[in-house]
């Protein structure tokens, strides 16, 4: 399976290295920010492409680890082509108008429009916790209510539990 990857960033930088140690994965690096891709690539010995059309080619799979707006702008890009997609930029998601319109164009090119849900950056902790030998760990994400598309809130709100 061959795993492009836009953003190499924390997150980014994360998953590439997960990536790398799957059996049968190959990984494509890409970000807007050619230096934080060089050293990802240098990290995980994954080549880097100068282009999102470029990574695009032979891909199997793309994740998106940049940002909302990277988001929105490759989305359509991305499932236009067939290719599933896992979202890590959650936030975009927020608008329903282009919730809508990248499900229709999943649904209509018969592929799939990944959101994993929970704070993927906790995970280090709670491995981390479990080395530590703790059985119980109890993690707390807080986020801005604008990188969730919320504008506005003037207290605290669960989104999910």
């Amino acid at each position: 399976m061959k795993v492009f990857l836009i953003g190499c960033g924390a997150l980014g930088g994360a998953i590439a290295r997960g990536v790398t140690k799957m059996p049968g994965a190959s990984l494509v690096v890409f970000d807007l920010d050619h230096a934080k891709a060089v050293k990802i690539a240098r990290e995980t010995l994954a080549p880097v492409v100068k282009t999102v059309e470029e990574g695009f080619a032979g891909a199997d799979l793309v994740v998106e680890a940049a940002s909302q707006q990277a988001l929105r702008e490759l989305a359509p890009k991305v499932l236009g082509r067939g290719l599933p997609l896992v979202a890590l930029s959650v936030g975009a998601l927020g608008d329903a108008r282009f919730l809508e319109e990248i499900t229709r164009l999943a649904r209509d090119k018969k592929t799939k429009l990944l959101n994993p849900s929970g704070a993927i950056g906790g995970l280090d902790a709670v491995r981390a916790a479990a080395e530590a030998g703790r059985t119980e760990v109890t993690l707390v994400r807080a986020k801005a209510p604008e990188g969730f598309g919320l504008h506005g809130l003037t207290e605290a709100k669960i989104l999910y539990e």
